[in-house]
Formats: structure tokens, sequence, C-alpha cells
């Protein structure tokens, strides 16, 4: 790793983002895409809570998402980076809104350096 990956993990650990470390050839051409899903939460948790994930598609695979966010859907190849459990609420200043826009620029710094 180099020292700006280095500092970039660093970074995400520092924030509580779980990334899922796996080796990244020299040359990938796959796809990054951010999926979101619906958290479970207990009943005592009022209000609308979320998960949001960059996700690794196969470069065979035609469509823009997967049925879940995990490895064991047709069509991924390994989950990046998840958020778990975040309010989901009416401005974009909420938890959920500040991980989708996280979640995009990784997308997109990945997709235009290695992508299709």
């Amino acid at each position: 790793m180099d020292r700006g990956t280095e500092a970039l993990d660093r970074e995400y650990r520092r924030a509580g983002i779980t990334i899922y470390d796996a080796p990244i050839g020299p040359v990938q051409r796959y796809r990054w895409v951010v999926q979101t899903a619906a958290a479970s939460m207990p009943n005592n948790c009022w209000g609308r809570y979320g998960r949001v994930a960059v996700i690794e598609l196969d470069a065979t695979w035609p469509g823009d998402q997967v049925a879940m966010i995990s490895e064991r859907a047709r069509g991924c190849r390994r989950v990046i980076a998840t958020w778990e459990n975040l309010f989901h609420g009416s401005s974009d200043r909420c938890a959920y809104w500040l991980a989708y826009v996280e979640a995009e620029k990784m997308a997109d710094t990945h997709n235009a350096r290695y992508g299709l």
C-alpha cells in the first residue's frame, strides 16, 4: 500500500467505516456502485434507519444493483465498505445522507480510475 492509501484507510477506520481488505490487482475491470437498504432496529428505536454500502459488481453483470448487500448476491464480487444503522432524517445533514455522499465519492473515484 502506498502512503495515500494508508492515510485513507486510517481516516475511514477513525470515522467508524468498515473497510473490507482484499487484494486489488494492477488493473480491474469491475464497477463499484452504491447500494442502500433498510436497517433492522429494535422496537424501541423510532424512525427510519438504513444501511449504505459500496459494492463491486462483476463486469458481466447487466444491472446497476444486486438483490442484497451481501457477497452472496449474484453479480456481487465483493462488498467494499458498509455504513450500518444510520438515522435517515429529513435534512441533508442526517447520518444516512452524509454516508451516502461519502460512498458515492468512493465509488466515483474508483470508477474513474479503474472502471470499464
